[in-house]
């Protein structure tokens, strides 16, 4: 199950953002912020983002706490690499 989704995720890694902002209507941005606002505000956050895609919610986590340890997970690489691409 999880090399279909791997494989699935990798055939359309390149457009991912592109298209998850098309699809919302340009509300993942503003989901985002919402999810990070909710992240307690400890003095150095450690912050695990699951299912991380192209790290555009643990880039807004590193924006809003510069200090924070995120550590982000994904099974599909290439989406990942494009995070980092990013």
């Amino acid at each position: 199950m999880y090399s279909w989704m791997s494989d699935h995720f990798t055939e359309f890694a390149s457009s991912y953002d592109r298209v998850n902002r098309i699809l919302s209507l340009g509300l993942d941005a503003g989901w985002r912020a919402r999810l990070v606002e909710r992240i307690d505000p400890a003095p150095r956050p450690r912050i695990l983002d699951l299912c991380a895609g192209t790290l555009s919610c643990s880039r807004e986590a590193l924006r809003r706490f510069p200090d924070a340890k995120v550590t982000a997970v994904d099974i599909c690489r290439p989406m990942l690499e494009m995070g980092i691409a990013k």
